[in-house]
């Protein structure tokens, strides 16, 4: 199946498309402080019909921690922040944008694009001092007795069940990659998971990590997607765009309002 044209959505701040057997959200702009983990429910990068989302059962578990569809960051590697909110939040054609804050003293912009059966997400960090980064892809479901195969090291780790592939890619850098064994219970669909990741150190300053990430029905298609990894995206061409083309997302009004 071809990936459909993306629809953007700009009053909840969303990208919609069909892959195979899926449809996925692009999201920026969605929150919610109230609800018992509001992070999960609402303000992850990327949602999924298919693949749900995890739900993290430990604060004070950050090397354990899913992260599917988010950016986890940890300034003493056991507890971690996740976008909860957002500063700003918006939207240029089928390219989300957002600002967000961990820590009153930490910065993240977030711009996310559908590409075909991947999506990329851009983040540039800002931080007076060193952090500790955990980004994760989609979770699928994982066999028992090890029976799934899983491809980890630099840049790139895949994740293959007998019916799906999940996959991540560093596109602007070298962190290590590597497919969690979430823990049990913590997705919306099935009860035990795998979810490649990309780990690094994010010194003091200014960084950018660039990611892309799919997840397909397995099968010679997904393996023929799996060889198309997108080529990292210009941050000058991004922030033009916004600059030039962007307007507020409408979720985030509302929100502002609670």
């Amino acid at each position: 199946m071809t990936p459909s044209v993306p629809v953007p959505l700009k009053h909840p701040g969303m990208v919609m498309q069909h892959t195979a057997g899926n449809v996925v959200a692009l999201s920026s702009g969605q929150q919610n402080y109230q609800m018992r983990w509001g992070a999960e429910k609402y303000a992850k990068f990327v949602y999924s019909s298919r693949y749900g989302f995890s739900v993290e059962s430990d604060e004070r578990a950050y090397n354990a921690a899913a992260f599917d569809g988010m950016l986890g960051l940890s300034d003493d590697g056991r507890h971690y922040r996740v976008r909860e909110s957002n500063e700003v939040a918006q939207i240029a054609g089928d390219t989300l944008f957002a600002v967000w804050k961990p820590w009153s003293d930490v910065s993240v912009e977030t711009w996310l694009i559908p590409q075909g059966d991947w999506h990329v997400r851009v983040h540039r960090i800002t931080t007076p001092r060193a952090l500790h980064g955990t980004e994760g892809g989609f979770a699928i479901g994982r066999a028992d007795l090890n029976a799934d195969k899983l491809s980890e090291g630099t840049g790139r780790a895949v994740a293959r069940s007998q019916s799906d592939v999940s996959a991540i890619v560093d596109l602007g850098g070298q962190r290590e990659a590597r497919v969690l064994k979430a823990l049990p219970n913590t997705n919306l669909i099935v009860a035990k998971t795998l979810v490649p990741q990309l780990r690094g150190e994010i010194p003091a300053g200014t960084s950018v990590l660039i990611t892309a990430a799919p997840a397909l029905p397995a099968g010679a298609a997904a393996e023929t997607s799996l060889d198309k990894v997108p080529a990292a995206p210009d941050l000058g061409v991004l922030e033009a765009l916004i600059r030039e083309e962007g307007i507020e997302v409408s979720a985030i009004q509302v929100a502002e309002r609670f």
